[in-house]
């Protein structure tokens, strides 16, 4: 339970954010937290201390930025890494490499540090999609070496990033153009 102006409120287990040994040194203290429901007819107010976390761990998160991080689980579908946020992101299997891969632990293992590209995060969900794919110079270095692909991030991350500005700004003028052809009314010629 918690209080809040003299509203007494509950933040469920899975939004705590923390084990219950941690929880319990927390007593008395404050805590930031996001309102997950409020509603003033039943007096009923749920809040989520690892939402709020999340919220403000993924700000600082940039589409295209390179992160370190440690794999921490690996399954078919991914590798989940850990960033030193209050949750792991995924390295999807098809964002690994270009070229095709049929097992993540042919690349990945638990305890591995890597270097990867954020390719998207969505700070309501507590959600971070990775990409090795796109730091790759030549396709096929993540299965062949990844500590080239590493050793590069920056490099090919700054050039992701320049074809991504370069490809909206033609998107921009594209539209542009559009608009204004479409803006120009034709002479009356009777």
């Amino acid at each position: 339970l918690v209080e809040l102006e003299n509203l007494q409120g509950f933040i469920p287990k899975s939004h705590l954010g923390m084990d219950l040994e941690k929880a319990k040194e927390n007593i008395g203290k404050t805590l930031v937290a996001k309102f997950l429901e409020a509603d003033a007819e039943t007096n009923r107010l749920v809040l989520s201390h690892r939402l709020a976390n999340v919220q403000n761990n993924v700000k600082d998160l940039e589409v295209g930025s390179v992160i370190k991080g440690k794999v921490v689980a690996v399954k078919d579908y991914g590798a989940f890494v850990d960033l030193g946020l209050e949750f792991n992101a995924l390295l999807h299997v098809s964002q690994i490499s270009y070229n095709r891969l049929f097992n993540v632990d042919q690349v990945l293992s638990v305890g591995d540090e890597i270097k990867a590209m954020v390719l998207s995060y969505d700070a309501n969900r507590g959600r971070v999609s990775l990409s090795t794919k796109k730091l790759e110079m030549e396709p096929g270095d993540m299965l062949r070496n990844p500590a080239k692909v590493f050793d590069n991030a920056e490099k090919m991350a700054s050039q992701f990033r320049e074809r991504v500005a370069a490809a909206e700004a033609v998107a921009r003028a594209s539209a542009a153009e559009a608009k204004a052809s479409k803006e120009e009314v034709p002479a009356n010629t009777e």
